[in-house]
């Protein structure tokens, strides 16, 4: 599923490896299901619920086992800098830093309304 808004592109996908890779838009990925793998800026991450990953920094993912939902949002929009600010200045920060696991859980639990 491929959802696109003026500043804002929703991808929900399955089993998916991401090779390494930057964009302009502010990243927050999410899994609805299982872990996955990440390299975030270089560092291996293994066994992630999601991250949110600042604009032109290199990513990559191995969802081989998830479902993921993936929200781009142009860094340059409202919704661009508000993400950026979650950040506190650091290139990528993991989602249950600035979720708590209820509102993780959440994203799995409401997944029949985005798919």
């Amino acid at each position: 599923m491929v959802d696109r808004h003026e500043d804002t592109l929703v991808i929900l996908a399955k089993n998916i490896e991401v090779e390494m890779h930057r964009h302009h838009a502010v990243q927050l990925v999410v899994s609805l299901d299982k872990p996955y793998n990440a390299t975030l800026d270089d560092q291996e991450i293994k066994s992630v619920r999601g991250f949110l990953i600042d604009s032109d920094i290199p990513h990559a993912c191995q969802s081989a086992e998830s479902t993921v939902l993936v929200i781009s949002v142009d860094a340059t929009s409202t919704k661009g800098r508000l993400l950026k600010q979650q950040l506190s200045k650091r290139t990528f920060t993991l989602i249950d830093e600035i979720f708590s696991a209820e509102a993780i859980d959440r994203f799995s639990t409401e997944r029949s309304a985005i798919a």
